[in-house]
């Protein structure tokens, strides 16, 4: 069917086809947001192996769906199509014969779809993490994703699920997924629901209002929002990350204030400088997925990288009086507060506007223009250039061991630190604004 021909279940409802892990092959999530301006989380529905999203999740009984009881609750709600269900392409080994290919829709396949649009949601919306209701067959890509990226999963909700059973004494041993039962076990919060007179397919029957409910308290449990707006206090033994729109209390910390400079660059600009350092999509999710890692290790970075500026005397130089050539040391605390406040501002991720001229802001404050202003600092008045570029790489290549430090894979912790790699060369492109002339930059 043509794009502009798919029909819209609400007037409200968004349609979004992004490019999935194969080749050429576009997948579809339709989304409808809550009508509060600040949701209280984002949810990704994965179908099963009959239903597409608008049959389940968004069908209507009586003017009303699941997907409506969970906008009412607040959540902005998503609804993801495998490859051949709904609209999304279909692979083109459907229209061969049977045998002529390996099956289709493996665990593994319906992943990577899956991670596809875990990566597109989270940067679409700005969220930090979301959570997953998965039906049926679905389950088993649900529950795949979480392990490999754990931090980007708020709660996950399993409905008629593969569940553990012994095999008939006639038929052989199947190896059991141990470890999905394990995480289940271990879990601190969790809950095993059931409802009576409900089947496999409960979410079309009678008893489907308290599928909805169960879904939601659990949804809801343990905190009042799980936004990247709203201030949440952990649920999963986990750190969460400080929201990006309730800056902290930090002297000569401004951002978003009217007093931060204005960025000379536009947001299409800066559009276009992200493409040229390669900087996408899972580029912010790995930088989100870094702040539940680099959260704990804050202090420790700072350690690191304030005993590299104190062990160079060129370096050493920007923090001390030039008059008595020792460290002031009331301007050299008030930085080191916002340098770490800067890792976490980095890591969340939310490169919009405000961001953009706070950039505009700190390339100031190294720069001749605004140095030692803002905490009437004693110091040399300008950082050179050199060293404010040369210095990045001091920054970012300790940060490795940290990034590893939560049990993630190797591959995981590369994409983390890549991430910060072109997140740290744009930013650093950003602050020598002031440095070049007019039309050079």
């Amino acid at each position: 069917m043509p794009r502009d021909l798919t029909p819209q279940l609400d007037l409200r409802e968004e349609h979004h086809w992004i490019a999935g892990p194969r080749e050429s092959l576009t997948l579809f999530l339709r989304r409808l947001k809550p009508l509060q301006d600040e949701p209280a989380g984002v949810v990704l529905y994965v179908h099963g192996a009959t239903f597409p999203s608008a049959l389940s999740i968004a069908h209507r009984f009586e003017g009303f769906s699941w997907r409506d009881a969970l906008c009412a609750a607040g959540f902005d709600v998503w609804g993801l199509d495998f490859h051949g269900f709904g609209e999304s392409d279909a692979s083109p080994d459907m229209s061969e014969a049977a045998d002529a290919h390996p099956p289709l829709g493996s665990a593994e396949d319906a992943e990577a779809q899956l991670e596809a649009a875990l990566r597109f949601e989270l940067a679409r919306t700005g969220a930090l993490r979301l959570s997953i209701i998965a039906h049926s067959w679905g389950g088993m890509p649900a529950c795949r994703v979480p392990a490999a990226h754990p931090s980007s999963i708020e709660r996950l909700v399993l409905f008629a699920p593969i569940a553990r059973r012994a095999s008939p004494r006639y038929q052989p041993r199947v190896a059991l997924p141990a470890w999905l039962f394990d995480a289940f076990s271990a879990a601190s919060d969790k809950r095993d629901v059931k409802i009576s007179r409900a089947t496999h397919l409960m979410h079309l029957e009678t008893m489907r209002h308290a599928l909805y409910s169960e879904s939601i308290a659990f949804l809801l449990a343990g905190t009042t929002s799980h936004s990247q707006n709203t201030q949440t206090e952990p649920t999963h033994g986990e750190r969460v990350m400080t929201p990006a729109d309730e800056k902290p209390h930090i002297p000569g910390y401004d951002f978003g204030s009217p007093s931060v400079a204005k960025s000379p660059i536009t947001m299409e600009e800066w559009e276009a400088l992200k493409k040229s350092a390669f900087f996408s999509e899972d580029d912010v999710v790995h930088l989100r997925l870094s702040h539940d890692v680099l959260a704990d290790h804050v202090e420790d970075l700072l350690t690191v990288w304030r005993g590299i500026i104190f062990d160079h005397p060129h370096l050493r130089a920007y923090d001390e009086n030039p008059q008595t050539g020792e460290v002031d040391t009331a301007y050299a605390t008030a930085v080191k507060k916002r340098f770490g406040q800067w890792v976490l501002d980095t890591a969340s991720a939310k490169y919009d506007k405000q961001w953009l001229d706070y950039q505009y802001e700190i390339g100031l404050r190294h720069h001749r223009t605004k140095k030692n202003r803002t905490d009437g600092g004693h110091t040399l008045g300008h950082i050179r250039a050199r060293d404010l570029l040369a210095f990045c790489a001091a920054i970012v290549t300790p940060m490795k061991p940290y990034l590893a430090s939560k049990g993630h894979s190797a591959e995981i912790v590369n994409r983390m630190y890549d991430a910060w790699w072109k997140s740290m060369i744009l930013q650093a492109t950003l602050w020598v604004q002031p440095y070049i002339k007019d039309g050079d930059f």
